[in-house]
């Protein structure tokens, strides 16, 4: 009876044992299950917000091209044009202005428009050489053409459908010398390119999201499978009913408040292996890694989508946020800065008779020769052939001195390191913000952009043919 009752004792303490392990095998799954739960979401979080911050890229480029556009057109003209002066010497230079958007950055429209009645846009300026509105065809009207109206850049969140095909649309005001809005721009993108672009983009975070999952996924069941081979090998030794059953729930983490420490010095020889708070780190380490290359991806992007892939200088996007940070210091009184736009003399002509190929080496090595007189990080290519550079402090005197050193550069590449037929020439002019007198970024820059002009036109006359870019 003793001895029955002993047997007893020892099932029962090997049931609740085994109760106990079960339990364990439980807890260990719902962890296992809240992990990756948690990498599954972690991802999803990633993913949206990367697509976010991809759109956000998008958005400001298109808005980039529409405030430079906006930029450069005379807005006083613009304000008094009627139907009349379509044709007309300023009305070709607002629409040689547009074209050159057309033709050197990747988009599908750009065009003027004014407003004539509550949401009724009229086109103003269209320089599409195939099918251009005409002078008071009416646009299709967006939100968005509102806000610009009212003075504030806008990218339409839906796309608008017209007789031209189907567009993501960004618009900007164009200011009169008033800074009272008598127009804006608008720049077309067809949506096939933009989804493009955002489905790309959305592909690779999304195989980045989905290697981040499966790796965590395949640490997750290793160090589930480690535990589950521990716990098998504890349930072996339950079929040792001796003293030492207590010593060995302490030794598989399930004693009374002893750390993971204290059960491993039970006995190193058998449990050596053991140590979850080590898997789990390696674990939390791989998934922080991977979040870690997703952010480092998510900022590489960022920071493509301000170099000029060409040249390697800032591209119209760099130039555009430069740009709002000297308006904003004039706006608090605190801009000192000089402005010079480059523009390569005869670029149309080599590009027609030499091939483009030949046509971006002048480009690149112009790009070199500009940042080797001001500087790796003030120099700007807005596309094709024309540059813009800005530098905070200086002086007339000092773009002066720097023109002379630029241009002693440029002959001593034309003479002595250039190894192509084709020389470079590039005009120029700059123009230095004068307090008091220069309300916005605009003003300066249009006087540099026309001291550039008037140096082009001196450089056609002389060499005796027509301007061509």
């Amino acid at each position: 009876m003793s001895e029955g009752k002993s047997i007893n004792e020892v099932v029962a303490l090997t049931e609740g044992k085994k109760k106990r392990i079960t339990y364990r095998a439980k807890l260990i799954t719902i962890v296992t299950v809240v992990l990756l739960a948690a990498n599954l979401g972690l991802g999803g979080v990633l993913l949206m917000k990367s697509e976010d911050a991809l759109r956000s890229i998008m958005d400001d480029r298109m808005l980039d091209i529409a405030n430079v556009a906006a930029e450069t057109i005379d807005g006083d003209f613009l304000e008094r044009m009627t139907e009349a002066d379509v044709g007309s010497a300023d009305y070709q230079r607002v629409m040689d202005q547009f074209a050159i958007f057309q033709r050197n950055i990747r988009l599908d429209y750009i065009y003027g428009a004014k407003k004539v009645g509550d949401k009724k846009y009229v086109f103003t300026v269209d320089p599409d050489p195939v099918d251009p509105a005409e002078f008071g065809e009416e646009v299709v009207f967006s939100p968005a053409m509102d806000k610009a109206s009212d003075g504030v850049a806008s990218v339409e969140s839906f796309p608008t459908e017209d007789q031209w095909g189907k567009f993501y649309t960004a618009y900007s005001p164009i200011y009169n010398s008033d800074r009272k809005v008598v127009g804006i721009v608008g720049v077309d993108f067809d949506t096939q390119w933009y989804d493009d672009q955002m489905n790309s983009n959305r592909r690779i975070i999304l195989a980045i999201s989905l290697l981040s999952l499966f790796v965590g996924c395949i640490i997750v069941i290793a160090i589930t499978d480690r535990i589950r081979r521990q716990f098998k090998d504890v349930n072996a030794e339950l079929g040792d009913l001796s003293s030492d059953l207590e010593g060995l729930a302490r030794e598989i983490g399930i004693g009374d408040g002893e750390s993971v420490g204290e059960v491993f010095t039970l006995d190193p020889a058998r449990h050596a292996g053991i140590n979850y708070d080590d898997e789990l780190s390696k674990l939390s380490a791989k998934i922080l890694n991977i979040h870690k290359e997703l952010k480092l991806y998510i900022d590489e992007a960022r920071a493509r989508a301000y170099i000029d892939g060409m040249t390697g200088v800032g591209n119209r996007t760099a130039y555009g946020d430069i740009a709002k940070e000297y308006d904003e210091q004039i706006k608090a009184g605190k801009a000192n800065f000089a402005l010079a736009i480059m523009d390569i003399n005869g670029l149309k002509n080599i590009n027609d008779n030499l091939g483009h190929e030949k046509g971006d080496i002048v480009i690149r090595d112009t790009a070199m020769l500009l940042k080797r007189s001001f500087g790796e990080n003030d120099v700007y290519r807005l596309g094709g052939d024309e540059f813009i550079v800005i530098i905070s402090g200086f002086t007339s005197d000092d773009m002066q001195e720097i023109f002379k050193e630029f241009d002693s550069s440029l002959d001593r590449f034309n003479t002595q390191e250039k190894n192509y037929e084709m020389e470079i020439s590039v005009s120029k002019g700059f123009a230095v913000y004068i307090p008091g007198e220069d309300s916005d970024y605009r003003t300066v820059f249009k006087r540099a952009d026309d001291a550039m002009y008037v140096n082009k036109e001196a450089y056609y006359q002389k060499n005796g043919y027509q301007r061509s870019h």
